[in-house]
C-alpha cells in the first residue's frame, strides 16, 4: 500500500529513474554536426598579371588553354572531429562543357591559411610564395553534372582528417578525368550561398568558456531532485 502522501514522491522517483535508463541508451553512434562558413575564398588564374578576384561572389574552376582553381580558408576549434563535409552551390557551369556529361572536381586540404582573399593573385601562386603549412594527406572528389540547373548543391567528403585550427582547401579540375574538360563557378562567402564545412562528432563542443555541458541524464536528475524536494517541502 502506499500512503497518499507519498504517491507524488513516488510519481518522481519512478519518472527519474525512467528518464536515467532513456538518457543512458542513447544510440552509440549519434553524431553531433557543427557547420562553419569560409574565413576567406578566391580564384586564381595561373595567367601573370591577373588582378585578385577575393571580393567577387563566385569561386570558378577551370582546365583547359589555362587553369583557374579556387581557395578556400576554414579555422575550426580543435575537437575530436570523426567526420567532414564540404558543401558547394553550384552557380554555373558553362554552356561550353554541357557536351560532357560529369565534370570531376579536385578538393586538396592543406594545413594552415598563409594568404589573405584581398591579396590572393595568379602571380603570388606562380611565385611559389608560401601559403599553407603541410599536406594534411586528403583529397576527394565530386562529380559535377554539367547539365544540373544553377542552385545544385554537390558535396565533397573528406573524412576525419580535421583536428583543430587554420585550413586551405583548393578546389580544381582533377587530372584524372582530362577528357572531360570543364569549366564551373561555384558561390563564395560573398554571395548568400557561402561553402560550408560541416564538422561532425560524437562528443558535444564544450560550452562557450571551456566548462562542459552537463549530460542530458545529469539535468534530469536535478530537476527530478528540485521536484522532489518541492513535494516533501509541500508534503510536510
Amino acid at each position: 500500500m502506499i500512503w497518499p502522501h507519498t504517491r507524488g514522491m513516488t510519481f518522481a522517483i519512478g519518472l527519474t529513474l525512467v528518464l536515467l535508463i532513456a538518457g543512458s541508451t542513447l544510440p552509440a553512434n549519434a553524431l553531433f554536426d557543427y557547420t562553419y562558413t569560409p574565413t576567406g575564398d578566391s580564384w586564381v588564374d595561373n595567367v601573370p598579371d591577373k588582378p585578385n578576384y577575393g571580393t567577387q561572389t563566385v569561386l570558378e574552376v577551370l582546365k583547359g588553354s589555362w587553369t583557374r582553381q579556387s581557395y578556400i580558408g576554414f579555422d575550426v576549434p580543435t575537437h575530436n572531429w570523426t567526420g567532414s563535409t564540404l558543401r558547394l552551390h553550384v552557380q554555373r557551369v558553362f554552356d561550353g562543357y554541357h557536351a560532357y556529361p560529369d565534370i570531376q572536381v579536385l578538393a586538396r586540404l592543406y594545413e594552415g591559411m598563409l594568404w589573405s582573399e584581398d591579396t590572393l593573385t595568379g602571380n603570388l601562386v606562380l611565385s611559389g610564395a608560401t601559403l599553407y603549412g603541410d599536406y594534411v594527406y586528403g583529397w576527394n572528389y565530386t562529380y559535377i553534372n554539367a547539365n544540373d540547373d544553377a542552385g545544385t548543391y554537390v558535396e565533397v567528403d573528406l573524412g576525419g582528417l580535421f583536428t583543430g585550427g587554420a585550413y586551405t582547401l583548393i578546389l580544381s579540375k582533377s587530372t584524372d578525368n582530362q577528357t572531360a574538360d570543364g569549366r564551373m563557378q561555384f558561390s563564395s562567402r560573398e554571395s548568400d550561398y557561402a561553402p560550408e564545412l560541416v564538422l561532425s562528432s560524437a562528443d558535444p563542443l564544450p560550452a562557450v568558456g571551456g566548462d562542459d555541458s552537463p549530460e542530458p541524464a545529469t539535468w534530469v536528475l536535478i530537476a527530478c531532485t528540485v521536484a522532489v524536494g518541492a513535494l516533501r517541502r509541500r508534503r510536510g
